[in-house]
């Protein structure tokens, strides 16, 4: 009897493995006709948050808005300093926006429209809890801000605690939509579409396997090239060699030598704006003629002021589209400031026009402001279509550009380039 049982046991136990025998010979992969034919259905491996993020369904929307307001505040999560190299521009675009806005309709009649600055040295200390207090003692109704994707992960925190949407003219880690916070809006693309654009462009170039990385240690800076990096495997490509340095530091020119020593074909340049400035000088300096490759931050004021003559071609993904308002904000800035807006400008311009516009449709009450926002997209604003996804991040295909003998210009067609500026 046990001998006939041992018998029965091995059987089935061979069976089993030439079952999978069968299996691991195709690379344990079942193709879709199996999958219908046992009835299960195929499953992408991870949750996309961004398609199905949670929207905020609490309390909020039924308080009436207060009958004594004398103007409506809105938040400015960054330095108000026009002169600032990092937020200056959005500073500026934001107040423009401001004084040809002036003034927004609520039930209780048109009230003046005023920005309020909540900064310091410490974003991470002082700022924050400046900002805090501007949520829960000045009476503000959204926050324009943060200046980048560090501070808006930051002023996320704050908006989940005081249910007060905020809308970030500087912030392209996607990373900040991801907490699932209900009240994030950012005016520019994400990073994923961002890098996507060059990882492309260098399979067309065929310079998807040679590309080298010089990578700043910053948040943004580190975000970028994971998302570059992601982006060149998926089109079958890589980085050769991966360089990263402390900003402000020796450790960058080392990182340049090191570099050069190589003579690469593709070299791509993941830093803010003053720092990708002197890699690129650094680069020029060295005896690089080739063409050089960077993240959005070569689209800044700061990054074409910086890197003076002699930078060479330098392409970048933009983070401006063109729209029929686009001239009429580039003529106005031109007039106000003396000098020639970047794509922050136009973001921070678009940020204080959308929250003013969710304020004249919800009135003071901020859950229903978060609300408008929503119902506000597609926007079209002088920084391009804002198109935000559930996650608040903006959808909108940006353009690669490229910084030519002091000119700007933006790819229209795979071998053409027209000026941006006209």
């Amino acid at each position: 009897m046990f001998k006939g049982l041992r018998r029965i046991g091995w059987c089935f136990c061979l069976g089993v493995a030439l079952a999978f025998a069968g299996i691991s010979g195709r690379g344990l992969s079942l193709d879709e006709e199996e999958l219908s034919s046992i009835g299960r259905p195929e499953r992408r491996p991870y949750f996309h948050l961004r398609e199905h993020a949670t929207l905020y369904y609490g309390p909020g929307r039924e308080v009436e808005e207060p009958p004594q307001v004398d103007e409506i505040r809105l938040g400015f999560f960054g330095p108000a300093a026009v002169d600032d190299w990092k937020a200056g521009m959005i500073w500026a675009g934001a107040n423009l926006a401001l004084e040809r806005i002036q003034a927004v309709s609520v039930g209780s009649g048109k009230k003046p429209l005023r920005l309020l600055s909540y900064w310091s040295a410490n974003p991470w200390m002082g700022a924050v809890t400046h900002l805090a207090r501007g949520v829960y003692e000045d009476g503000i109704w959204a926050v324009i801000g943060g200046i980048d994707g560090e501070t808006t992960h930051l002023a996320a925190q704050v908006a989940a605690k005081g249910r007060i949407a905020i809308v970030s003219p500087g912030n392209t880690d996607k990373t900040s939509h991801l907490a699932n916070v209900p009240w994030v809006f950012s005016i520019l693309p994400g990073d994923d579409l961002l890098a996507q654009l060059l990882a492309e462009h260098w399979l067309a170039k065929g310079l998807h396997r040679e590309v080298v990385l010089l990578s700043a240690s910053d948040h943004d800076s580190r975000r970028f090239s994971d998302e570059l990096m992601q982006k060149l495997a998926g089109v079958g490509g890589g980085v050769r060699f991966r360089a990263d340095f402390k900003p402000g530091t020796a450790a960058l020119e080392e990182a340049v030598e090191e570099i050069l020593r190589m003579d690469p074909s593709c070299i791509v340049i993941s830093a803010d704006a003053q720092e990708a400035a002197r890699a690129v000088r650094l680069l020029r300096q060295g005896g690089y003629t080739r063409r050089l490759y960077g993240g959005p931050t070569l689209g800044q004021r700061t990054f074409q002021l910086r890197v003076g003559k002699g930078a060479g071609e330098v392409i970048f993904p933009f983070c401006w589209r063109k729209t029929p308002r686009t001239l009429e904000f580039v003529t106005a800035f031109e007039v106000r400031y003396g000098f020639t807006p970047d794509y922050l400008a136009a973001a921070g311009f678009d940020a204080v026009s959308i929250c003013a516009a969710a304020i004249k449709i919800a009135g003071l009450n901020r859950a229903r402001i978060n609300d408008a926002l929503r119902q506000l997209s597609p926007w079209e604003g002088v920084s391009g279509e804002i198109r935000w996804d559930k996650a608040g991040m903006n959808l909108s295909t940006p353009s690669l550009a490229r910084f030519r003998d002091g000119q700007l210009e933006v790819q229209s067609a795979p071998n053409r380039w027209e000026l941006f500026f006209e």
